[in-house]
């Protein structure tokens, strides 16, 4: 609905308070529902009356020529079923609609009719808007009531589905009343329509509202009230007898206003005569001649009345025209202060909203960005800009679970769905988030709201610790945690260790149930004392299973602060094992007649870590003068260079090597000695050793010099031969 309710909206009015000239209803109808509806923009404008029957709204006239506007199914739309003048309903935004519109507003009139304007969007219909619509449709009544008069009243009335015989003498009155009087509602229903869109604030526009209807009404004192229990406060009034002032709190009981309210309808009670009313004996006609009042509706429940009285009879009664008038000042009132209540409580909540550290954001239905905290903008930056998608922030994935999500809340009574994402942050780190998530007002075409919350360093505990219980269950060491001296954790290393099956059969059992009488003892006289003197012990034991066997182990105790321990349990029998075969490999090193010489290569550079008995024997050098060293400390000036270069080339690539070299001893002796190096690898293929072997060869290089020298001889004597 396009703004433009100035000049051709006071067209209308005017328009439908100089009807009561001329024309059949059906024509006064016609022309004003077409004017309604070039005033805005487009709208689909129709005047429907509800059928007694069916009690279904039905069109009765629309305009000739109406522009459809597109409608992208974006929301189901629903008709209302029934509206009549008693509920007079100020604004509904209806469903089910024919596809041209996409919201429409619907005002009663005339008792059985009513006017609706559609709307583009549901976002247009301005409260001004929707005030203006209503002063038209209460003015296009009273100009049906004035042509109805003409026309013959009770045909019309019939039409509306009521008789001539149910109209009171107001309404009859009015019925028959000169345009004078039509002019004077029109006149004043233009005024209150440009009091209310003006921005002069809630209070001033209520004081020129009472002074307006006191105007109209020709009455002395008019009235804003607010009705708690049996307290009836003054918030605003214009009274020319200065009995009331803003801020006077007097019983309700001792008002008309008691009776105003206690009929538990919206509809004005107006006594142009008090004294010739049913309540004239009341104490609350005391001191009142004609009185006008209505209920304030705010929330769907009482909040006051607005009403205008004078201590003087009123010499005509109340019209029509001036009952719809009250109606909707009270209608404009109620709507406003609803219209604050919200804004206040919006407000507090946007304060609440934006003080909570973690980000909160709502989405509307098609998931764009409509609100997001301080906290929000400070995480995820320009990418939350209200307006851009939620696709700005998260992946397809994460999108996908959250739309689950919704459909989950939207099957089921929860109130909200809690699911985990990961998000990158405006400085770009990925950081893990909790989203809880709900329905904006539980419906899932108001939109979303949602809460993120930054569960990394929980979460990344939590994975850690995982991985941790699985690095645990699948360790060759035994763990487990004892609490007054009974097993709480045990792992399933710690169970098989121990000859058992399942941790249940531990789990609060006693440790001393995994050691024999003796071992108890040993323990408790050693390992406990130092336990509780040192905070740690670490020691072998002996284990012993269900079915009598044993065996070794090496045990590690922590006390923790919380008194608990810690235990650590390692089965050492492969170990000694091993321990026994390397024993019994270096045993037969060091016995053998070469010399072994062992170094180690992960540094940066090779050392010596082992040289056997041999090795002492061959070079003259003691084994602690060699570990630790380099293993070129053997070569001299007389080591044959290339011989050298191909070992070390071997060692590079990691082969085998056989080559004899001419080393010298500690004391500078040279001999010859046949090296072979052979490269240890450990499981993971790396070069880790190089073991070299020596066997002393310096005999056999000397026959060989010595058969090389001989031989020479020989050759040399048998040339000299005659």
């Amino acid at each position: 609905m396009s703004n433009k309710l100035s000049d051709p909206v006071m067209e209308v009015f005017e328009l439908s308070a100089t009807l009561a000239d001329g024309g059949a209803p059906e024509s006064v109808i016609s022309e004003t529902v077409t004017t309604l509806s070039a005033v805005f923009d487009r709208p689909a404008a129709v005047w429907r009356r509800t059928d007694e029957r069916t009690a279904e709204l039905i069109d009765y006239a629309t305009p000739t020529e109406n522009e459809e506007v597109p409608w992208d199914g974006s929301r189901p739309l629903k008709r209302p079923q029934s509206e009549t003048a008693a509920e007079n309903p100020d604004r509904i935004v209806a469903d089910n609609h024919p596809e041209t519109l996409n919201a429409e507003t619907l005002v009663a009139a005339s008792d059985r009719h009513v006017l609706g304007v559609g709307a583009i969007e549901t976002d247009t219909l301005r409260s001004s808007e929707t005030t203006a619509v209503t002063a038209l449709a209460t003015a296009l009544g009273a100009a049906l009531d004035r042509t109805a008069g003409r026309k013959g009243t009770d045909t019309v009335q019939a039409e509306a589905g009521r008789s001539q015989l149910d109209r009171t003498d107001g309404e009859r009155g009015a019925a028959g009343a000169g345009p004078h009087k039509a002019n004077a509602d029109a006149a004043a229903f233009r005024r209150l329509h440009e009091l209310t869109v003006e921005t002069d604030g809630f209070e001033t526009t209520v004081e020129r509202l009472l002074s307006l209807g006191c105007d109209h009404f020709g009455l002395e004192t008019g009235m804003l009230a607010r009705i708690e229990d049996s307290e009836y406060a003054v918030e605003g009034v214009v009274d020319t007898t200065g009995t009331y002032e803003a801020g006077t709190v007097v019983d309700i009981g001792e008002t008309m206003c008691a009776v105003t309210v206690a009929r538990e309808t919206t509809a004005p009670l107006a006594a142009a005569d008090v004294a010739t009313t049913k309540h004239a004996a009341h104490p609350v006609a005391d001191g009142v001649g004609a009185y006008i009042g209505v209920p304030v509706v705010v929330d769907g429940e009482t909040y006051g009345t607005v009403n205008f009285s004078s201590p003087a009879a009123r010499a005509e009664p109340f019209r029509p025209g001036e009952e719809e008038f009250i109606k909707h000042v009270a209608q404009w009132v109620g709507a406003t202060i609803e219209r604050r209540r919200r804004q206040t409580t919006l407000e507090r909540d946007e304060t609440l909203l934006q003080a909570i550290g973690d980000p909160v954001y709502a989405l509307d239905p098609a998931g764009r960005f409509t609100f997001l905290n301080k906290a929000g903008r400070a995480a995820f930056g320009d990418a939350t800009v209200v307006g851009n998608h939620v696709s700005t922030v998260i992946d397809e994935e994460a999108l996908a679970e959250g739309q689950r999500a919704l459909d989950r809340l939207a099957e089921t009574d929860s109130q909200s769905e809690t699911v985990t994402l990961e998000l990158e942050t405006a400085d770009g780190e990925r950081r893990i988030f909790e989203n809880q998530i709900g329905l904006i007002g539980g419906d899932r075409s108001a939109g979303t709201i949602g809460v993120l919350r930054d569960i990394t360093d929980r979460e990344t505990q939590r994975r850690q610790l995982a991985s941790f219980q699985a690095a645990i269950e699948n360790a060759a060491d035994g763990v487990a945690v004892l609490e007054d001296g009974e097993y709480v954790y045990i792992d399933q290393t710690h169970v098989e260790m121990y000859g058992f099956e399942k941790k249940t059969q531990l789990l609060g059992n006693n440790w001393r149930r995994l050691y024999d009488k003796d071992e108890v003892s040993r323990l408790e006289r050693e390992a406990f004392p130092a336990l509780a003197a040192d905070g740690v012990w670490r020691g072998t034991v002996t284990g012993t299973r269900p079915d009598g066997t044993s065996f070794p182990a090496e045990l590690s105790l922590t006390q923790l602060e919380d008194d608990r321990v810690i235990c650590t349990v390692r089965d050492i029998i492969d170990r000694r094992e091993r321990e026994r075969e390397l024993e019994l490999k270096e045993q037969a090193m060091d016995e053998a007649a070469v010399g072994i010489e062992i170094s180690d290569v992960t540094g940066s550079e090779s050392e010596v870590v082992y040289v056997n008995r041999g090795f002492e024997a061959l070079t003259g050098y003691d084994r602690t003068e060699m570990l630790g060293d380099p293993p070129r400390k053997l070569e001299g000036e007389r080591t044959d260079t290339e011989s050298i270069t191909s070992l070390r080339a071997a060692i590079a690539s990691e082969t085998a090597e056989t080559v004899e070299l001419e080393y010298h001893q500690k004391d500078g002796t040279p001999y010859w000695a046949r090296v072979s190096v052979t490269p240890i690898h450990d499981e993971s293929g790396t070069l880790t050793n190089i073991i070299q072997v020596q066997q002393d060869v310096t005999e056999l290089k000397e026959r060989q010099t010595e058969l090389r020298e001989n031989k020479n001889r020989y050759q040399t004597l048998l040339q000299a031969a005659p």
